[in-house]
């Protein structure tokens, strides 16, 4: 079976992966890129990141953001985050 999804990585990070697996606590950083249609592109994988990949983190994640970016980085540092971003998305995609 393939993957969906290309993992690009460092030296260091692809050894860390290796190493310990694709854990949400490995990462505390996140960047939001800029233009409207990527956010059409990301919305499954905003889904998934935010609603169960980092569900039980406890420990904050630094986020930086443009245009588009920001606005989805800005709803996931809501206590309830789907109520700001899958709100939007299922009325775009029902």
């Amino acid at each position: 079976m393939t993957s969906s999804i290309s993992v690009y990585a460092g030296k260091t990070a692809l050894k860390t992966l290796q190493q310990n697996g694709f854990k949400a606590d490995l990462f505390d950083r996140m960047a939001g890129a800029s233009g409207g249609p990527k956010w059409f592109t990301l919305f499954g994988l905003d889904k998934y990141i935010f609603g169960e990949f980092f569900k039980a983190r406890k420990e904050p994640i630094y986020t930086l953001g443009s245009s588009a970016g920001s606005w989805r980085m800005a709803c996931f540092a809501q206590k309830r985050s789907g109520s700001c971003y899958f709100s939007a998305g299922s009325i775009l995609f029902p």
